[in-house]
């Protein structure tokens, strides 16, 4: 794919007939997209980390995941590759630690949502990718930083 960035996440899972055995099995859709580009999925009976290899074979750029680790082992294969968080996935796990760490994930949360509120106002505005980037570093990356530095104040 010769694309700058891509996203995936291979999270939607559902139940289906198996004919070669008794009862269900458990399979994928994973979602492949660029931004710009049309969504892909594709049905994979398991979520092996070798199909992240078939998935994205020859890809180079910013790879945007949920972080599951058949990513990150791709990356560290092939050069060129970066990984990217999905911030969704984020605070989603800061949500989920609330109550055995109630002091630091609510400032992560509250971080994570000035981030979202900033895209937001830009959608509502109708800000272009190109300025989007610009605002992104200017108003975003600060935010981001001081999450990743642990001082979510």
């Amino acid at each position: 794919m010769r694309v700058p960035s891509g996203q995936r996440d291979e999270q939607t899972f559902i139940r289906y007939i198996n004919a070669s055995k008794p009862g269900s099995g458990q399979g994928y859709f994973w979602a492949i997209q660029a931004p710009g580009y049309s969504m892909v999925y594709a049905w994979i009976a398991n979520r092996r980390h070798e199909n992240v290899d078939t998935l994205v074979n020859g890809f180079r750029g910013i790879l945007q995941s949920d972080g599951y680790r058949g990513y990150a082992n791709y990356a560290k294969a092939h050069g060129g590759v970066t990984l990217a968080a999905c911030w969704s996935h984020v605070f989603r796990q800061f949500r989920d630690a609330l109550k055995v760490e109630p002091v630091h994930a609510p400032k992560a949360i509250k971080l994570i949502s000035a981030m979202y509120a900033l895209e937001e106002q830009w959608d509502k505005e109708g800000v272009q990718p190109d300025q989007r980037k610009q605002l992104r570093a200017e108003q975003s990356m600060p935010l981001a930083f001081r999450h990743q530095n642990n001082r979510c104040e």
